[in-house]
């Protein structure tokens, strides 16, 4: 072997391997791929488990709320994806933050973990909605509601007081002194006034 062919087997051999020390400094982590819209196990290993946790799980609509995420098993940078009613939320670390629907509701999400590993649990919130209040009333103008005679008793009366009837009086006895005999002091027998003279108990001079 010549030195001309030597040497281009030498340059070849160095370029070779400044290639694959380049490579290796700019290789870059796994990475989720939300616009696949699948599961990330489609390109990272499964395992470890993760728990997400939001930190309300009632929200007024379009309110603005963050994901905890408790994840074991991994190691590494951690990178998360959060999916589910038309939301597409990537990030990195232990949180992410979300924004809740505009409508009123229950909604559920799967969020996605990948610390060399990857695992995914889902999380749910409610959507409170607005509601609307019922009308004001104007009490002037509102009739009272009628009343059915013949359900409705009549009030009550308080009789009126007894009262006692006075006493009963007994007359004075009458006289008549026409017919009551007149009794004699010596002790003859009474003659009527106004009798015929009879001649009895003696003759009147």
């Amino acid at each position: 072997m010549n030195m001309t062919s030597i040497s281009k087997i030498a340059v070849l051999t160095t370029g070779l391997a400044a290639a694959i020390l380049v490579g290796s400094n700019n290789a870059q982590p796994a990475q989720a791929s939300p616009s696949d819209a699948e599961a990330c196990t489609k390109c990272h290993t499964a395992g470890g488990s993760v728990v997400a946790t939001p930190s309300a799980t009632t929200v007024a609509p379009g309110a603005s709320y963050t994901v905890a995420f408790a994840y074991t098993g991994g190691s590494g940078a951690a990178g998360s994806w959060i999916t589910g009613n038309g939301a597409s939320v990537t990030g990195s670390g232990t949180s992410a933050t979300m924004t809740a629907p505009a409508t009123a509701g229950e909604f559920t999400y799967t969020a996605w973990v990948r610390q060399g590993v990857t695992a995914s649990s889902t999380y749910t919130i409610t959507v409170a909605g607005t509601g609307t209040p019922p009308a004001p009333t104007d009490p002037a103008s509102t009739p009272p509601a009628p009343t059915d005679p013949a359900s409705t008793p009549p009030a009550a009366t308080t009789p009126p007081a007894a009262t006692t009837p006075p006493a009963a009086t007994t007359p004075p006895a009458v006289t008549d002194s026409a017919t009551t005999p007149v009794v004699p002091g010596d002790g003859s027998a009474a003659i009527p006034v106004g009798s015929p003279d009879t001649g009895a108990g003696g003759s009147v001079n």
